[in-house]
């Protein structure tokens, strides 16, 4: 299960981090301001998958960190192409399995169109009701998208995490739907 587990973990997608550091190139071409910034968020982010990731569970805050990182690296790949929104409650305590939350929000920003004539984006709300963590994915698709992100393996990767860590004890969702695609998860706090 261990070693199972950790091949699940380590599959961060290269093209993300192909991306992001062109888009930090890009940056110091031009002498931005957002460089060193960039720069700083690409490496806790590399920090976290590399150093402490490797628990059954991490402080949530960490993965919130995480993905907040992700998500302004993200932001800098888009620009104006795209509203992203990140809510999060103020959660300070509690642990979670490691980079299953990051996992679903990349397979947002995978599949969501862009270059679309309605304005695309996506949604991410994390919020705790006593020792339960809620977390909600929303983001729009491409209709002529080939690939089916509903069941694509970077979902199927979370779902054999989720049952290999909390066995029964969540509760996720995929809905697909007009242009739509939510992901929905609910596990216990630790």
């Amino acid at each position: 299960m261990e070693i199972e587990l950790a091949a699940l973990k380590s599959q961060l997608n290269p093209h993300f981090l192909f991306n992001t550091l062109n888009n930090i190139y890009s940056l110091s071409i031009t002498n931005s301001p957002s460089t060193s910034e960039a720069i700083a968020g690409l490496s806790a982010m590399l920090d976290h998958v590399l150093y402490r990731s490797h628990d059954r569970f991490v402080p949530l805050q960490q993965e919130i960190n995480f993905i907040r990182n992700y998500v302004s690296l993200e932001e800098l790949r888009y620009g104006e192409e795209l509203d992203v929104k990140l809510v999060a409650d103020d959660i300070t305590t509690g642990a979670v399995a490691p980079l299953i939350l990051p996992s679903l929000v990349e397979n947002a920003f995978k599949h969501v169109g862009v270059n679309s004539q309605n304005q695309q984006f996506v949604k991410i709300k994390l919020s705790r009701q006593q020792q339960q963590l809620k977390f909600l994915v929303v983001n729009t698709y491409a209709a002529h998208e080939h690939g089916d992100n509903e069941n694509g393996i970077g979902l199927k990767n979370i779902r054999q995490q989720l049952s290999l860590i909390y066995q029964q004890n969540y509760n996720f969702q995929t809905v697909k739907q007009e242009g739509i695609f939510v992901a929905q998860l609910e596990i216990d706090i630790i």
